[in-house]
């Protein structure tokens, strides 16, 4: 059972070598404001509601629901990746589909406060 629990051990330390390996790093300062992509603050309508929501799509690991921060491999952030303002997009959320219409696009670097003086 010590052998297994090894190999398991072994084979996920693999992976997050392989992980590691190709993570980059990125100040997002490539995003645009004509199409979503990772780095930008997208602002939707709720398609039931026609409650405003915005979203912050970030990398992979730079999620953080609670604030409105999803990473792009999430459901809603591939299905906003590439849309422009106008697009609809609909997403299966625990067992909902939810309908959201995009009305605006910015970039999160052009909200982050001004470093060094």
């Amino acid at each position: 059972m010590a052998k297994q629990d090894q190999q398991l051990l072994m084979a996920q330390k693999s992976q997050l070598e392989r992980d590691l390996g190709r993570a980059r790093i990125t100040d997002f300062t490539d995003a645009s404001t004509e199409q979503i992509s990772v780095g930008s603050v997208v602002e939707l309508r709720e398609g039931a509601t026609d409650k405003p929501v915005r979203y912050t799509v970030l990398g992979l690991w730079d999620g953080d629901p609670e604030n409105q921060i999803i990473s792009y491999k999430t459901p809603l952030g591939l299905a906003l990746l590439g849309k422009k303002p106008g697009d609809h997009v609909k997403v299966k959320s625990g067992g909902a589909e939810h309908d959201y219409a995009v009305t605006g696009i910015s970039r999160y670097v052009d909200t982050l406060p001004a470093s060094g003086s």
